[in-house]
């Protein structure tokens, strides 16, 4: 935090890199970050019907794919017919790994798993986004678009009036009519919040996201030391950038509800396996202590200590 208010008064460019997505890099070492992509998964997967039994996935940032390494892996009973992957790369929001190294990788697991996978890139603007565009042709297709962590790096109003992060919803809903959205988003304010609250709020939030990572992963480790040297970019771009130069916009939930509202969203609720998902998950050992998980106003909530740091949401 320190090295974050030095960059602010220097006024030098803040280069943070494509690596400032949670959802690519080093989500593994925290355990609020990582459970997200549980909850998120088994949503996607309760989404299909026997009615329409193949999966199609449109997210917004794959990365390297180690969500769908994991909702792959694992798969329940009984399973899709069919899973499609399309990453949807729009100019508007920046990759945070080429999408087209991961397919071959994702493809393999599903021929171990015993389920046909297809992988697939769209690359085109918000404004071109339709159902013939991203490969949407099939009746007995469930439709899932996954923004995990992807929405808090797209523009709104506050920056240009353009606001492409509503164009985006609103194209997502009225164009790709999917059956389910899965949100996933850090519950802080660092898009329209003036400097100083900004600043308190990504100190609380850095410092229990270091209490978490203390509890999984020790001082010495090389890990360790490249994890926090990412969240300290990640903190610079939140407390020293201002204007379109800040990536990483930030909302808390209530705000996320209110958008996806205006933007003709309802919200759906969870199946009872999601909660349970998880709660196996904290229940089997391998989070550590300190985690909390409630849920509230619909969503899924992860955290450490007293503080809320990721939710969980659907919509339709």
């Amino acid at each position: 935090m320190s090295s974050a208010l030095l960059s602010r008064l220097s006024a030098e460019p803040i280069d943070i890199g494509t690596s400032h997505s949670l959802q690519h890099h080093h989500h593994h070492a925290f355990p609020s970050f990582d459970l997200c992509f549980v909850a998120a998964n088994r949503a996607i997967l309760d989404s299909s019907s026997k009615a329409r039994p193949n999966l199609h996935i449109v997210d917004f940032d794959v990365g390297d794919g180690a969500q769908y390494v994991s909702l792959i892996e694992s798969l329940p009973h009984p399973r899709p017919s069919s899973i499609t992957i399309t990453a949807c790369a729009v100019s508007e929001l920046p990759q945070s790994h080429p999408p087209e190294t991961v397919g071959d990788r994702l493809v393999s697991l599903g021929e171990r798993a015993g389920v046909a996978v297809r992988f697939n890139v769209v690359r085109c603007k918000p404004s071109e986004l339709d159902r013939k565009a991203v490969g949407l042709n099939d009746e007995e297709e469930t439709v899932a678009v996954n923004f995990a962590y992807a929405l808090q790096r797209v523009a709104d109003e506050s920056v240009t009036t353009e606001n492409p992060r509503d164009v985006l919803l609103r194209r997502v809903r009225g164009e790709l009519r999917p059956d389910v959205v899965v949100l996933v988003e850090e519950n802080l304010n660092t898009n329209t919040a003036p400097f100083a609250v900004r600043f308190g709020e990504v100190m609380g939030h850095v410092g229990s996201v270091f209490g978490s990572l203390e509890a999984r992963m020790g001082r010495e480790s090389a890990e360790r030391e490249r994890v926090e040297e990412w969240l300290g970019r990640r903190a610079r771009d939140m407390v020293a950038a201002e204007g379109p130069n800040r990536v990483c916009r930030c909302e808390v939930f209530g705000k996320w509800r209110a958008r996806l509202g205006m933007a003709g969203y309802r919200q759906r609720q969870f199946g009872p396996g999601v909660a349970e998902s998880v709660r196996e998950r904290i229940g089997s050992g391998l989070v550590g202590p300190g985690l909390t998980f409630k849920e509230m106003d619909g969503g899924l909530c992860f955290g450490w200590g007293d503080r809320v740091l990721t939710v969980v949401s659907t919509w339709h």
